[in-house]
């Protein structure tokens, strides 16, 4: 038995690739943005490199200042 959807090409396709923000780009949402914590996440995502839905997955039991071992779990 012959499947139909044999006989169909395929459309090209190119994947289309975001380009990153320049540094003065980055620079200026920083500037534009408001004080305080829409400010804070963008430099926390800039200084992490962590994405935008990560970092307001965050909760203050990630945080961990007294090295760069992971928070126990528990």
């Amino acid at each position: 038995m012959a499947n139909p959807r044999n006989d169909i090409k395929k459309l090209p396709h190119s994947p289309a690739r975001k380009a990153p923000p320049s540094e003065d780009n980055i620079l200026r949402l920083i500037v534009a943005a408001t004080p305080g914590d829409e400010r804070d996440i963008l430099i926390a995502c800039l200084h992490t490199l962590g994405r935008i839905d990560e970092m307001l997955r965050l909760r203050w039991e990630d945080v961990n200042f007294d090295g760069n071992l992971p928070p126990p779990s528990g």
